[in-house]
């Protein structure tokens, strides 16, 4: 998910020493998420949104909330 930042606005990163993006830190809700994430992009995916409902503004948790749970409901459908 690619995103445009403004030229004064940092994007929102999980502090991490192997990490490639310089933005804005934000505490993971665990320490190891940096490193579960890395190899699996579903689960960075899901973590990302609930952190955009965790820090975003309003619009931002708004958006991120239905896709969660889109996504959510499209796990629990796949796994019937």
């Amino acid at each position: 998910m690619d995103q445009v930042f403004g030229s004064h606005e940092f994007p929102p990163v999980w502090p991490d020493p192997e990490g490639e993006v310089r933005g804005e830190s934000f505490s993971p809700l665990y320490k190891a998420v940096p490193k579960a994430v890395r190899n699996d992009s579903k689960l960075y995916m899901l973590l990302a949104l609930v952190d955009a409902i965790r820090g975003g503004q309003a619009r931002e948790r708004e958006i991120a909330k239905k896709e969660l749970t889109k996504r959510l409901n499209q796990y629990a459908m796949d796994a019937l």
